[in-house]
C-alpha cells in the first residue's frame, strides 16, 4: 500500500499508538481555511480531547517575517478519519479509506506477534520438557540400582510442574516400606545393626524392598535409600533370633 499521509508513533496517555502531523492531513485534504482555525474549530465542533486524541505542541516553522512559533498537533488514527470524513469530498474519502487500511495492516501485525508469542511459548516448553527428561535420565543412570518405580517418581517429578499436567502418572505403592531405622525401632536395635544384617545375609533385593532415592542426612545430595518390605522386615527379624 501507497503511503499516502506519513504515519509515525507518539505517546499518549503513557501509550504509544499511531498517529498523523494534523497539518500533513490538513494540507493532503487541501482545506481552504487557514490551519489554525481549521484544526481549533474541527476540535471545538467534534469534542476532541487532548492527550486522548490528540497532543499539541509549539514548534517553529520557517518563517520570512519570523513571529511565533506554531502549535502543531500529532492526531491518532480514529481522528485522522473523522476530520477526513467531514470533509465530504474525494481527498476526504480517499484519506478515510486508506487509514481504515492502515488500521487493518497493524491489526494483522498484532495478531502476528499474538501467534508468534504463543509458538515461542510452546518452543519453550517443549525445549523444557526435553532437558526435564534428560535430567531425569541422568539420575537414573548415575543410580543403576534404583527400582523402576523410584525412577518412575523421578521422571514424574522432573517432567510434570513443566508440562502442568500428570503425563507421567507417579506409581501407585502396592507395599508398605521401612527404612532402616523403621525397622531398628521396632526390632529394639539400631539402624547400623539392621544394615550389617542385611549387607551380611544380601537381603537388600527387589524381593525383599527397592533403593529409593533419597535426601542425604548430612548434605543437600540425593543418595539411594534401601527400603525394606513386609518380607524384608520379616528376614531381619528371623536372622535377628537365630543370632540370639
Amino acid at each position: 500500500m501507497n503511503e499516502l499521509i506519513k504515519i509515525e508513533q507518539s505517546k499518549i496517555n503513557n501509550e504509544l499508538v499511531k498517529t498523523v502531523n494534523a497539518r500533513t492531513l490538513y494540507e493532503f485534504l487541501e482545506v481552504e481555511t487557514q490551519f489554525k482555525d481549521w484544526i481549533a474549530r474541527r476540535i471545538s465542533e467534534y469534542g476532541f480531547i487532548e492527550n486522548t486524541d490528540y497532543l499539541s505542541f509549539a514548534q517553529k516553522r520557517a518563517k520570512p517575517t519570523g513571529g511565533r512559533p506554531s502549535v502543531e498537533y500529532h492526531i491518532t488514527i480514529d481522528m485522522a478519519k473523522e476530520l477526513s470524513m467531514v470533509e465530504r469530498n474525494e481527498k476526504g474519502r480517499l484519506a478515510r479509506k486508506y487509514f481504515i487500511e492502515c488500521e487493518k495492516i497493524v491489526l494483522g501485525e498484532s495478531k502476528q506477534i499474538k501467534t508468534d508469542n504463543s509458538g515461542l511459548v510452546q518452543f519453550r516448553q517443549a525445549r523444557a520438557l526435553k532437558m526435564a527428561t534428560e535430567s531425569a535420565k541422568d539420575i537414573c543412570l548415575m543410580f543403576p540400582s534404583l527400582s523402576e518405580k523410584s525412577k518412575q517418581v523421578i521422571y514424574a517429578g522432573l517432567v510434570n510442574p513443566i508440562a502442568g499436567a500428570e503425563i507421567i502418572p507417579l506409581p501407585k505403592l502396592e507395599q508398605k516400606l521401612y527404612t532402616a531405622e523403621d525397622i531398628g525401632k521396632i526390632l529394639n536395635i539400631s539402624a547400623n545393626k539392621v544394615g550389617r544384617i542385611a549387607n551380611s545375609l544380601g537381603i537388600k533385593t527387589q524381593e525383599n524392598g527397592e533403593n529409593i532415592l533419597t535426601k542425604s542426612k548430612y548434605s543437600a545430595k540425593q543418595v539411594p535409600n534401601f527400603m525394606y518390605n513386609d518380607k524384608g522386615l520379616e528376614a531381619i527379624r528371623l536372622a535377628l533370633a537365630e543370632a540370639s
